[in-house]
């Protein structure tokens, strides 16, 4: 039986059901989330947590990682207030990092699943390096779980007594992902930065859409990519791609990101987003036919970028060569390569930052934005090094290759 995302629809089928979406939204009375609303909406937070917010929740994560990357246990935290117990834990919190860390680099196959030039920069414990950056979510997630606040000051205590299987079990498995990535996701993203690169060079298109919030992973790595590329040439180099890239009309260099879950297509599980503000949002995001763009995501059945398109004016035919999949049954979006059996799955469920938008709304200045709650604290920290995998190897990667225009 043809699943939802294996059928093929001949154009007119596809024109006719895109349409109907539009009339849809159309024909909602809903509108942008207003501040009640929002309001209503963050009932829905995960209670039993601190949420960090500003300069402030930044200093308090500064000042206790500094704490941690020392190893010392005799410290003074200003705007930190520890119980007896607590302060011990924080002393040994260096030696449990390290610790899980090394298992890590022991891996028996980890030779086989990273290359060598990003294990050799794994090992590197300077100022940017992953232990360093580990330290600093470390720190995060035990003021988001065993703080709160009062008076201005955050009181950090260990009333349930399982500080250190938490923080070993935080780490542990936040490092497994980071392998996983290694094992599936970075050599996808290698097939479908090859056909970017292909596509841009042959003109095709101007600029990369990533869509939110499954294809996030892989705008990071593209842009890293790119940013390090530009990075290593002399500036003479940077001048001529330059005046390259305005003699081709202007492609827009930098990938762009942009979250617009399926809920917001009409027939999707509808949070009742019309068209006209989803097409503010576009627009503000200076997403058009202008700068000639081709829209990249993980996959399944291409419903989001399609709808995104006809909004934008673009016919189905168009739709063929401007949306690039990882996995689909759509022959016309998937990207050649990847090869067959690719769980769908274990790519949408990497970990995400934030929960699914719920809508869109508009900020104190008038910015439209979208709208969505905090993942879980240990959702959170698993995500950060999913994103150190991808962004490091990618960095590091370009500064292996020239880079042509």
């Amino acid at each position: 039986m043809e699943t939802a995302y294996q059928k093929n629809f001949s154009e007119a089928e596809r024109e006719r059901e895109l349409r109907k979406k539009r009339v849809e939204g159309e024909k909602r009375g809903d509108d942008f989330l207003d501040e009640d609303g929002v309001k209503n909406c963050e009932r829905f937070k995960i209670e039993g947590y601190l949420e960090l917010k500003g300069k402030e929740g930044r200093k308090a994560i500064a000042e206790l990682s500094k704490i941690i990357k020392s190893g010392n246990q005799s410290f003074h935290l200003e705007n930190i207030i520890l119980s007896d117990k607590m302060k011990r834990d924080i002393g040994n919190t260096h030696a449990i990092i390290n610790e899980v860390y090394q298992t890590f680099l022991s891996h028996e196959n980890i030779t086989q699943i990273i290359p060598q030039y990003d294990l050799e920069q794994l090992q590197n414990k300077g100022s940017s390096s992953l232990i360093n950056v580990i330290y600093r979510l470390v720190a995060k997630y035990i003021l988001e779980i065993f703080g709160t606040e009062k008076n201005g000051k955050i009181y950090l205590d260990d009333k349930r007594g399982d500080f250190f299987e938490l923080v070993n079990k935080l780490i542990s498995n936040g490092l497994e992902k980071y392998l996983d990535v290694y094992k599936t996701d970075i050599p996808l993203y290698e097939i479908m930065y090859q056909a970017l690169e292909k596509d841009l060079q042959s003109g095709k298109h101007q600029s990369e859409i990533y869509l939110g919030r499954d294809a996030v992973f892989m705008f990071q790595g593209r842009r890293a990519e790119l940013i390090s590329k530009l990075r290593q040439m002399k500036p003479a180099e940077r001048k001529r791609i330059k005046q390259e890239i305005e003699r081709k009309g202007g492609i827009v260099f930098y990938p762009q990101y942009i979250t617009i879950p399926s809920n917001f297509v009409p027939g999707r599980g509808y949070f009742g987003v019309k068209p006209r503000n989803l097409k503010s949002y576009l627009q503000q995001s200076n997403i058009d036919k202008e700068i000639d763009p081709v829209f990249v995501d993980v996959g399944c059945r291409g419903t989001i970028p399609e709808y995104i398109m006809h909004l934008l004016g673009y016919s189905v035919k168009e739709m063929k060569e401007k949306i690039h999949l990882l996995v689909t049954g759509y022959d016309d979006y998937r990207v050649d390569g990847v090869p067959k059996g690719v769980d769908l799955l274990s790519l949408e469920h990497r970990p995400k930052k934030e929960e699914r938008a719920m809508g869109l709304t508009r900020d104190s200045d008038g910015q439209i934005k979208h709208f969505a709650l905090p993942t879980h604290p240990v959702e959170q920290f698993e995500y950060e090094l999913c994103s150190q995998a991808v962004k490091r190897h990618f960095w590091d990667k370009a500064k292996m290759k020239r880079f042509k225009v």
